[in-house]
């Protein structure tokens, strides 16, 4: 249900529209963040040019120690600008992540777009992650079809919420 006490950073639903090689992103996140509870919420409309894609890399960001860490995609674009993808749980306000209640249909999942400045910068330099980037190695077609994929499943997820759960529809399983 959309008329929830969403958590901030989780309040709006990506919206994606595609109009041939562009495609415009509602709700990109693109937060100002000093703490976890010092943040200028920023949510923007952004357009990419397919044609002009150029990169992807993949983060892993450990929070929980080195075995646990949360998967994001990162799309690079010749320009120099990148949009981040993320599968997270959307929480309520108040409300935390627990790995039992993600097997108990506990948890609406959400996928995030964000600037790499709000979605990386939060998890190294607000919660202390240990974040690491590798680069794919992806031809333009496939790195396209993979951008796509996100598109779909942001489609998805507006068209029919989905339960997060923490073995079968993670931020990892989607990738």
């Amino acid at each position: 249900s959309q008329d929830r006490d969403w958590a901030d950073d989780v309040a709006q639903r990506l919206r994606p529209e595609v109009h041939g090689n562009m495609v415009t992103l509602h709700n990109v996140r693109n937060f100002d963040w000093h703490s976890e509870t010092d943040y200028q919420p920023r949510w923007e409309t952004r357009q990419y040019d397919l044609d002009h894609l150029v990169s992807a890399d993949l983060a892993l960001s450990y929070w929980m120690g080195p075995a646990i860490a949360h998967t994001l995609v990162s799309f690079g674009f010749d320009d120099g600008s990148h949009v981040v993808f993320s599968l997270e749980i959307r929480k309520e306000r108040g409300e935390s992540f627990s790995a039992l209640g993600g097997f108990f249909r506990s948890f609406e999942e959400t996928l995030v777009a964000a600037d790499e400045r709000d979605i990386l910068r939060v998890r190294t330099n607000v919660r202390g992650e240990d974040m690491y980037l590798y680069r794919l190695n992806i031809p333009k077609a496939g790195l396209r079809r993979m951008f796509m994929g996100y598109v779909g499943l942001a489609n998805d997820l507006n068209r029919a919420p989905a339960f997060y759960n923490t073995l079968t529809s993670n931020c990892t399983t989607i990738v």
